[in-house]
């Protein structure tokens, strides 16, 4: 796989979702971006993007998935559907099979939100 490579759900001829990626190594690969058409959600989407990755990357040698999301501990300004839209974001990767790592404080630069890692083992 490249960086930057990428997967699109279509359905009746529109992109109702999508994921991209990008590779760390040989055996690591970060789905950097992922989303689902709101109206769309809870249909199996998210999860037939998530599975399409594994096959493929797993028949290609990669051994590790990793994600991240806004972290539980964020104490800012996303409240109410915002921090509910997190908590579903982290709901759906558990439920998918990727576990929790850590929290990382500062994880996308400095006075940046902290972050929630997940892995997944191919």
């Amino acid at each position: 796989m490249r960086t930057g490579e990428g997967w699109v759900a279509v359905s009746e001829g529109r992109v109702v979702g999508f994921l991209t990626v990008q590779t760390h190594s040989t055996t690591t690969i970060e789905i950097t971006w992922m989303a689902v058409q709101a109206d769309l959600r809870g249909q199996g989407i998210g999860r037939r993007l998530i599975e399409r990755l594994r096959q493929e990357t797993q028949a290609q040698g990669y051994r590790l998935l990793l994600v991240s999301t806004l972290a539980p501990s964020y104490e800012g300004d996303t409240e109410g559907p915002a921090e509910e839209g997190y908590a579903a974001t982290r709901a759906f990767y558990h439920k998918v099979g990727f576990l929790d790592v850590c929290e990382v404080p500062l994880y996308w630069g400095l006075g940046s939100d902290p972050a929630l890692l997940l892995v997944m083992p191919l």
